[in-house]
């Protein structure tokens, strides 16, 4: 069954798709007991949903039967986050959840793309086209880096 990428709404595939969010980020390589807390926080189960039908967050994922690739965005700008997993990372999922999250934006009339990966993860983003908006920067003890991309095309096409 060939990948296709769609929107996530139903509350049992947000529940999956949460769940694969957290399984990914616990295997980044600088997670923290910090970052782990704001990142299961900010996870949630019932809270992330509310904010989704509150049209907070739209959260999208590649399948082929099973959920494969997991990514949401906030405001209409701003990717919370993007997570691939293992054998299917290096196909280019990543970048087709990026797709969908700038033409999201572009329909809300957004002209860039944010995020705000841990160090380690800053070279995936920045293999999509995105580049820093900022060093490194702490929340508590949690780092993290902003980058962009402009939706222009100034980074060049996904």
């Amino acid at each position: 069954m060939p990948l296709s990428t769609a929107p996530i709404i139903t509350r049992d595939s947000v529940f999956d798709a949460l769940a694969l969010a957290r399984r990914c980020f616990d295997e980044t390589e600088d997670v923290t007991e910090a970052s782990r807390a704001l990142f299961y926080r900010a996870t949630e189960f019932s809270s992330f949903f509310g904010r989704m039908l509150a049209g907070e967050l739209k959260l999208w994922g590649c399948a082929d039967g099973e959920l494969r690739a997991v990514g949401a965005l906030r405001g209409g700008r701003d990717i919370v986050f993007l997570y691939v997993t293992e054998p299917y990372r290096g196909f280019g999922l990543d970048a087709a959840l990026v797709e969908a999250m700038r033409e999201e934006a572009l329909t809300h009339g957004g002209t860039v793309l944010t995020a705000s990966p841990s160090p380690s993860e800053v070279r995936v983003y920045e293999r999509l086209g995105f580049r820093p908006a900022g060093g490194e920067q702490t929340r508590g003890d949690a780092v993290f880096v902003p980058l962009e991309l402009p939706l222009d095309g100034g980074f060049g096409e996904l």
